[in-house]
């Protein structure tokens, strides 16, 4: 894990003796009593360090020396478990004047045994047999049917490429890998380089896929806006893990990609809510839209839909009673519970489900002119949401009627799925209160 790899007992034996705290007494006094010497005292100092500089070059060549070479001084590598050594290694950083790298090394999985044997695997992990290490659900999520059918498009199509940010197991890319290896590119976690990389790919007519999760996306944001929307590229983002993502933790929650790429001009967004509707939004992106397009879905598994729902690309759907007085408007896997929550009701509504949610169909809107209630839930950020530009362009156009938004306002704490969404107010049951409740007002 270090820039080069060290080996032998010598390394050992000079890493060990550079943290006693003797050792750096002893050399801050002598670099002191030189520096002190009138007239050459600095000479002196620094010959010394000339000297010691040319012994440690020439022993152990530049590259080991990349951290001080930039006027940090490095200690490491220490065993990341081994306690007394951290704490004899970081006091050592303390007593040293000037900035200092400390080399850490750990082991993933440290202390279950599945997890040290399949640290990918258990990077991020739903409930699962401790004693087994196996999970305790089989069922296939969004990433693996992004992958699947990925390699489905790229078997027939040799201008298909895959781009990830040390992310490939994670979103799904594992048999993209190995099936073609000369158009997978895995550039390490550096989601800027892999959307400029894409931009370059898409100059020479090959089709970029840049998976990545929705919370890394953002790193990307000036790329996306000057290397690939300005130019009017052609790449795509297939952006997992969009919308509350439970036990991935608070950091991972993917609730701002849809507020900022629609900022963008030349971006267009689609919005999944089934796994057929990935595979025809990914067709839709790859073939069928101009400039840079993203299709975001969610973690996990493909949730509950109508029996007579039918799947579709187009940029809205219509689904429910057009004659009712109430629309909801939604987008992605709420549309599941806004069905379910529909259910439930002793009335009729219509969904207005949009697909396209960057730029919204301008139709969307001339629909949503016709109710007296329209609600929107969105599994994503208020300010600057969908929402919020559907409520203006509804209201620009002459709407009388009541606009009832209901969005995440802030960030959202580590919770599972199903909480999150509850204290939000996005699962079936809040959805329902909210029709209900407004409905009698």
């Amino acid at each position: 894990m270090s820039i080069s790899k060290n080996v032998g007992s010598m390394a050992k034996y000079l890493t060990k003796t550079r943290i006693k705290p003797s050792y750096l007494d002893a050399k801050s006094r002598v670099q002191d009593f030189l520096e002190k010497i009138p007239v050459i005292g600095n000479s002196l100092a620094n010959g010394v360090r000339k000297i010691k500089d040319w012994i440690r070059d020439e022993f152990f060549g530049h590259r080991n020396n990349i951290f001080e070479q930039m006027g940090f001084t490095y200690y490491g590598p220490f065993d990341g478990h081994n306690i007394p050594q951290l704490v004899t290694a970081l006091k050592a950083a303390r007593r040293k004047k000037g900035p200092v790298i400390v080399h850490v090394c750990t082991k993933k999985g440290k202390g279950y045994e599945f997890a040290e044997k399949n640290p990918t695997g258990f990077h991020g992990v739903s409930a699962f047999d401790i004693d087994t290490g196996e999970p305790k659900s089989s069922a296939k999520g969004y990433s693996y049917i992004f992958g699947k059918y990925l390699c489905r498009l790229a078997e027939n199509d040799k201008k298909i490429c895959a781009l990830t940010a040390a992310m490939s197991s994670g979103t799904g890319l594992t048999e993209f890998a190995k099936k073609y290896k000369d158009r997978f590119f895995d550039v390490g976690i550096a989601e800027e380089h892999a959307v400029t990389f894409a931009g370059g790919l898409a100059s020479c007519d090959i089709i970029p896929i840049f998976a990545v999760y929705s919370t890394f996306l953002q790193r990307a944001y000036d790329q996306i806006l000057h290397d690939a929307a300005l130019q009017n590229l052609h790449v795509v983002l297939a952006v997992d893990r969009a919308g509350i993502v439970g036990e991935d933790g608070e950091t991972h929650q993917g609730i701002f990609d849809v507020a900022f790429l629609s900022t963008i001009p030349n971006v267009t967004v689609y919005a999944p809510s089934s796994f057929k509707e990935l595979e025809l939004m990914l067709d839709r992106a790859i073939y069928h839209t101009s400039g840079t397009a993203a299709v975001r879905y969610p973690r996990g598994t493909e949730k509950y839909l109508p029996d007579d729902f039918e799947p579709s690309a187009e940029p809205y759907s219509l689904y429910g009673d057009i004659d009712s007085d109430d629309l909801i408007i939604t987008y992605g896997r709420t549309f599941s519970d806004v069905c379910l929550a529909g259910n439930e009701l002793d009335r009729k509504i219509c969904i207005l489900k949009l697909n396209r949610i960057e730029p919204f169909s301008e139709k969307a809107v001339e629909i949503a002119l016709n109710y007296k209630r329209v609600y929107f839930f969105e599994e994503g950020i208020k300010n600057g949401g969908v929402g919020e530009k559907f409520g203006f362009s509804l209201y620009q156009s002459g709407f009388q009627g009541k606009f009832d938004l209901t969005a995440i306002e802030n960030y959202v704490t580590q919770s599972t799925t199903q909480s999150a969404l509850h204290q939000l107010g996005l699962d079936t049951e809040s959805i329902k209160l909210k029709l209900e409740i407004r409905n009698e007002e």
